[in-house]
């Protein structure tokens, strides 16, 4: 059985270079001005600025630009090789894992300076209102710039000391007077996990923020990408990510008062430095992945949060299956056109965009969990497959043994009940085993509507940690073990028919 695919293999055995250490081509590229970036590949985070400097002002240097969805693989992307700069700002800099994975700044573009802010819906003017005179009265007290310096420029032990208050819970446990905030990962100094609680230079400021106002913070995140759209359909009212003031985003978007500026910078390996042994190297990276700030307890947050949606689709989707399944069935032929569409339309639609469509569209505003509306999505959506898989096994029991049963006196449901059904579970039960591994992989998808599964914990760590490695190798252990509990069952189910 297939657990993982060619893409998670790759970056499973990348890391795994990068933990090792294996050669590689040196890197000597370090480029000054835009016009030593011809013919080069750089890697650029998708809907940042630097994507329409990109597409615009350099769209006939012969760039080759890869884009990622965060800034850590936009990173990794140089330390592995697969890109030769990344164009990024200057406070990337600042993060812990920067210097321990060898990256280096080796140009600070000049004319490159522009402000972040916290970014509100267009149209809600009083919170936006708030926002500005609460950032204007910092900048007046001259508080913001001591938070900015104390960020800035953490001590030798790291964040700990730049605290003030306590983090911010990811969820405040009541949904009265909540803020929600929409963040895009760590990205150091501005949004920073310890202990698996969000803190950082924006997060202190919203939190002050929401102390003065009488709010409680509930924290989601986003891809960098998708924060715009998650505040246009509601899901959040805030968005911090140290979103850069551009024309074409004021034009969907509100901007509060810059919090500060950012500096756009290159960003090369740095091939200036000493290697540690190997066993010295793959310590470092288990201890930074795993242990450190106790960053396992957001695997077990995932868990939980794959297990359960996995579940609860596969009961949703096997029950509206099985309605589907007797509509397609039906001798009315509209109930049965109607299934058919159903069926060919669900099974069509990539379950990503499925997913998005409902969280995105169609459920925007119902004021449901982004965990029920996966669990909902994922259950329409394998119903299609379920449905049918239902319908073979149905189809391929003999027509005699019906009429058999008819004829001993049953009625048509004790018939199907007692004759057919046996008899279609165990044909059909190889087939739904399949269905079942299936779903459960799709679900490491939910990460796009902000549910931190076990691929969102492994994105969140590799974001805090710069490492590979570790996070991919542990969450693919529990794919494989969840797999293979779930195929264990159903092959004792099937022994018991």
């Amino acid at each position: 059985m297939k657990f993982f695919n060619p893409t998670s293999a790759f970056a499973l055995l990348a890391g795994l270079l990068t933990v090792i250490g294996c050669e590689r081509q040196e890197q000597i590229f370090e480029p000054h001005s835009y016009e030593d970036l011809r013919g080069h590949t750089i890697s650029i985070l998708e809907g940042s600025v630097q994507q329409d400097i990109a597409n615009n002002e350099l769209k006939d240097f012969d760039i080759n630009a890869v884009y990622f969805n965060n800034v850590t693989d936009c990173m990794l992307a140089v330390r592995q090789g697969k890109a030769e700069m990344f164009f990024g700002c200057d406070i990337q800099a600042f993060n812990e894992a920067f210097k321990e994975q060898h990256l280096k700044v080796c140009h600070i573009i000049d004319d490159f300076k522009m402000p972040f802010a916290f970014g509100v819906k267009k149209g809600n003017t009083e919170l936006l209102g708030k926002c500005n005179d609460f950032i204007d009265s910092l900048k007046r007290s001259g508080e913001l710039d001591e938070i900015h310096d104390r960020w800035f420029k953490p001590t030798d032990n790291g964040y700990h000391e730049c605290i003030k208050i306590e983090p911010a819970p990811t969820d405040p446990g009541t949904e009265e007077n909540v803020l929600k905030i929409g963040i895009s990962g760590v990205k150091d100094p501005a949004e920073v996990l310890i202990d698996n609680k969000w803190t950082g230079m924006e997060i202190e400021l919203l939190q002050r923020f929401a102390a003065l106002n009488g709010y409680a913070l509930k924290i989601d995140t986003y891809d960098f990408s998708s924060l715009i759209p998650a505040l246009q359909s509601d899901k959040v009212d805030i968005i911090s990510a140290t979103v850069l003031i551009s024309d074409e985003r004021k034009a969907k978007i509100d901007f509060a008062s810059p919090n500060a500026d950012l500096i756009g910078v290159f960003i090369v390996a740095d091939q200036n430095v000493n290697e540690t042994g190997l066993w010295a190297r793959i310590k470092r990276s288990a201890y930074s992945s795993l242990i450190k700030e106790n960053r396992w307890k957001l695997i077990m947050e995932g868990l939980w949060a794959t297990i359960l949606i996995t579940i609860l689709s596969l009961l949703g989707g096997s029950i509206l299956g099985g309605f589907i399944c007797a509509m397609r069935m039906s001798s009315i032929k509209w109930v049965r056109n109607f299934a058919k569409g159903y069926i060919y339309a669900l099974r069509n639609i990539p379950i990503l965009v499925f997913l998005m469509i409902m969280f995105y569209v169609v459920l925007a505003h119902s004021g449901l969990s982004a965990v029920t509306v996966a669990i909902i999505a994922f259950s329409i959506s394998s119903a299609a497959f379920i449905s049918e898989i239902y319908r073979t096994g149905i189809q391929s029991v003999d027509k005699g043994q019906t009429e058999a049963g008819r004829a001993l006196g049953c009625s048509a449901f004790q018939t199907f009940l007692r004759i057919v059904a046996p008899q279609a579970i165990r044909i059909s039960l190889p087939i739904f085993k399949n269905e079942c591994i299936t779903l459960l992989k799709s679900t490491s998808i939910v990460g796009f509507i902000s549910i931190i599964d076990l691929t969102k914990a492994s994105d969140l760590i590799r974001s805090a940690s710069f490492e590979a490695f570790f996070p991919l190798i542990t969450i693919t252990i529990f794919y494989f073990i969840i797999a293979s509990l779930l195929t264990g069952l159903l092959d004792l189910l099937l022994k018991r028919i």
